[in-house]
């Protein structure tokens, strides 16, 4: 059975000419469809929470204000501790040289002294343990009170990080500044996969390169005009790493971050308002990661956090 009304087949041809006459005025005047528009009251919302989450996430004890130090492995055998003398200086309240570094083919071993109190993070002693760095898995977290330290690999060079899980105490919460939200800087973008991935040259803040595979790009449009950046990790929780002309003026020169996704139905929605300033802002100590070329935008991104070189 049929539902629905069908038209008589004689007033068919009568109505082609109509037809014809509106999709050619609707060509002419209808507007182009927009980004699906949000509550400012709820966006504003949405944006205050995150950046309570942001903030909550930055100042645990071992967020990354905490770094006191970094350290790259250049010797097969190197000390560290407290002493002053230390190839490697952490902080302390002795003077003291805590155990040998000893690196044979890519391979890290910690030798402690017997009486320096250094355990790993479930509170077991230490005396001689090969560590695992940051990618290949859980890294190895020793610790000698406050101070936390771990293996990382940067492209194939590894370095000893250092954390003071007391840093709130000795530094204060920092503040971070951020521009109004703006309702217009949450857009929907058009997903644009790249099959297979395509490798993208990453350098970091030290100077390393990492050809880094993109699962595909956002495609996007502010004020009436198209851009496009190459994401990073997964559609699902894709990583951006955004230049913008606003950068070394009142945003990081480094350029920030976005997390966006998931992707639905081809598209994802990006809120520019959530860029966020990278780890060098609070520290010396991190390997922050730069805008590839392509992902610095001609624009002045005014939404998101804000820099003031105080940090």
């Amino acid at each position: 059975m049929q539902y629905g009304y069908s038209m008589p087949k004689q007033m068919r041809g009568h109505l082609k000419p109509l037809a014809t006459a509106s999709l050619l005025l609707c060509a002419l005047t209808c507007a182009a469809p927009k980004t699906p528009t949000i509550d400012p009251a709820v966006h504003f919302n949405q944006v205050e929470t995150w950046r309570a989450e942001r903030m909550a996430a930055l100042t645990k004890p071992d967020g990354w204000p905490s770094l006191v130090a970094l350290h790259w492995l250049q010797q097969d055998v190197e000390t560290f501790g407290s002493s002053s003398t230390a190839d490697l200086v952490l902080p302390g309240d002795d003077d003291s040289i805590w155990g040998r570094l000893v690196t044979e083919e890519g391979r890290v071993r910690l030798e402690a002294d017997p009486s320096s109190g250094i355990t790993q993070a479930d509170g077991t002693p230490v005396e001689s343990l090969e560590l695992v760095s940051d990618i290949d898995g859980e890294p190895t977290m020793l610790q000698r009170g406050p101070i936390q330290f771990y293996l990382i690999n940067r492209t194939g060079e590894l370095a000893i990080r250092a954390k003071n899980l007391n840093w709130i105490d000795d530094q204060g919460l920092p503040h971070i500044e951020s521009f109004p939200v703006d309702s217009s800087y949450r857009v929907t973008a058009r997903w644009l996969p790249y099959d297979p991935p395509k490798p993208i040259p990453v350098l970091n803040i030290v100077g390393q390169r990492a050809d880094q595979d993109s699962p595909g790009a956002i495609e996007f449009e502010i004020d009436g005009k198209t851009y496009r950046l190459d994401a990073l990790y997964t559609p699902e929780r894709m990583f951006l790493i955004v230049g913008d002309r606003s950068n070394g003026d009142t945003t990081y020169g480094g350029g920030r971050y976005l997390y966006a996704g998931p992707v639905v139905n081809g598209k994802v929605v990006v809120d520019f308002n959530q860029l966020y300033n990278p780890p060098c802002v609070f520290t010396e100590f991190a390997t922050c990661e730069l805008p590839p070329q392509q992902n610095k935008l001609p624009i002045a991104l005014t939404v998101g956090e804000k820099y003031n070189g105080d940090h």
